[in-house]
């Protein structure tokens, strides 16, 4: 994820259930995400053009 943020992509998708994933499973992959990943990425400034 940082590699994509170092891009300077605007947005990405997540999946976080695939297949027959139980629910409680999915819910696992969001919340850690959401711990662990989510917040090292914060919101850039915007650049005023000249």
């Amino acid at each position: 994820m940082a590699e994509i943020d170092r891009t300077g992509v605007g947005g990405v998708i997540c999946s976080f259930r695939l297949g027959p994933m139980p629910a409680a499973v999915a819910n696992e992959s969001i919340r850690l995400f959401m711990t662990r990943v989510a917040p090292e990425f914060q919101p850039r400034q915007a650049v005023a053009a000249e």
